[in-house]
């Protein structure tokens, strides 16, 4: 993810990152069954799509707390 991706995740609201969150678990997912079949030729796509789905959780955790 790119850092201007990165910044617009915190712009976005709650319910478009809750969107977000499902379709990058759902690629990692993939991404996991490809790489125990050991179809997948780069395997930091795993790791870099935990640090995504990571960095939308503390997005979503960051604007839970800005509202009390």
């Amino acid at each position: 993810m790119k850092k201007r991706d990165i910044k617009e995740i915190f712009s976005k609201t709650k319910e478009e990152l809750s969107k977000i969150l499902k379709e990058y678990k759902n690629e990692l997912e993939k991404i996991t069954v490809q790489q125990k079949a050991g179809k997948l030729k780069n395997v930091m796509l795993v790791h870099q799509k935990r640090k995504d789905i990571a960095r939308i959780l503390g997005s979503l955790r960051n604007k839970e707390i800005s509202k009390v």
